[in-house]
């Protein structure tokens, strides 16, 4: 009966543990949940709070005759409606992956974008062919292509990707100096190969992307290039945005104090995405999706969860156990909705024409 009472004992004790962990992960959910339900209410409220929306005709019009999410934008901007659905009939993705429904809707609406494009590497120019496989980043062990955008915390992605190419373990991230990602010998670059060989691995590797609202990135870029001390950017931007749309510019001028919407006006009349630095370059641009054809489209906003997802259809879960998520942004809501509140609604609508394509390529619809 002793033998008896002490494994009874023992299976509650067992109970009990299992209780406690099913509990835990029940609150780590529920708070993963809320954070991203906040940060949606709260980009919600940046909305709410703007003024009401009057494009001019001409930009209206043009806007208009878009098709796909951003397509009568006038209305949606009107209502408010930021989460705008599209008509226009959805292509299934044809790809080798299992997608969970959020990276299968993203897939989706890429490929609605791109069916009617028409455009492959092959309809790239040399020179674009070029500057993309610069910025593709290889690992053939893995066969795994990774396409980097600046201000979208690519970061984690980076770490990832230094620490397969030198075989060194998840825990040697702590240990990895400055500018250990920043150095380019550190890593494999799809120019490094053939054309032909470039080709192959474009089509059999797994590639993959991380993206960001392009309104976000734009407030991040004007944070850290024209907010921040940076005598580069002042120097090679900032007095030519201040001298263009400022009427009482001074004569010795620097170019640290750029307004947030002389910087957006300075975007919308850029007739050209490759003529702009890459640090507010679309996306659609820098990474070229249609003539990529991206097997995984992460958001920053979600990335933890995307990761996780696209670190499993590649069978590197046990090799990274846990992703290295940043969850620090430079960026909050608050100040996002404070630098908007200084642009005229024209002014907005020309930027939202302005990135149509990452709007609506990448799943972002209208503003936030």
């Amino acid at each position: 009966s002793i033998n008896g009472t002490q494994g009874y004992t023992a299976m509650k004790k067992e109970v009990f543990l299992y209780l406690f962990l099913a509990c835990l992960m029940v609150s780590l959910t529920i708070f993963l949940l809320s954070n991203i339900t906040s940060n949606a209410e709260a980009l919600r409220e940046v909305s709410r709070e703007l003024p009401p929306w009057e494009l001019d005709r001409e930009t209206e019009e043009e806007l208009n005759q878009r098709k796909g999410p951003n397509r009568n934008l006038q209305g949606a901007l009107e209502t408010r409606d930021l989460f705008t659905k599209t008509n226009k009939p959805m292509v299934p993705p044809k790809r080798r992956f299992h997608y969970g429904i959020v990276q299968h809707s993203r897939q989706v609406a890429m490929d609605s974008v791109c069916q009617n494009s028409n455009q492959t590497w092959q309809h790239l120019t040399a020179q674009q062919r070029q500057v993309l496989a610069q910025r593709m980043v290889v690992n053939d062990e893995y066969r795994l292509l990774y396409c980097p955008v600046p201000l979208v915390g690519n970061g984690p992605w980076m770490k990832v990707m230094y620490l397969l190419a030198a075989g060194k373990d998840l825990t040697d991230i702590s240990k990895l100096p400055s500018k250990a990602l920043s150095n380019r010998k550190n890593f494999v670059y799809l120019n490094s190969f053939s054309p032909a060989e470039q080709e192959r691995r474009l089509r059999s590797y797994l590639k993959f992307t991380v993206t960001r609202h392009p309104f976000l990135r734009i407030a991040n870029a004007y944070k850290l290039k024209f907010e921040a001390e940076n005598s580069f950017f002042h120097e090679r931007y900032g007095k030519e945005i201040v001298q263009k749309y400022r009427k009482d510019a001074a004569s010795n001028l620097k170019g640290n104090d750029v307004k947030f919407s002389e910087f957006v006006r300075y975007l919308s009349d850029i007739n050209n995405h490759e003529e702009m630095n890459e640090h507010w370059q679309s996306l659609s641009t820098l990474c070229r999706p249609c003539e990529v054809g991206y097997d995984f489209l992460l958001h920053h906003e979600t990335l933890h969860q995307d990761s996780r997802e696209l670190l499993g259809q590649a069978e590197l879960q046990k090799r990274i156990p846990v992703f290295p998520y940043d969850t620090w942004d430079r960026v909050s809501s608050v100040y996002v909705h404070n630098l908007f509140k200084q642009i005229l609604p024209s002014l907005i609508g020309r930027l939202v024409l302005k990135f149509a394509n990452d709007l609506e390529a990448f799943s972002y619809s209208s503003l936030f």
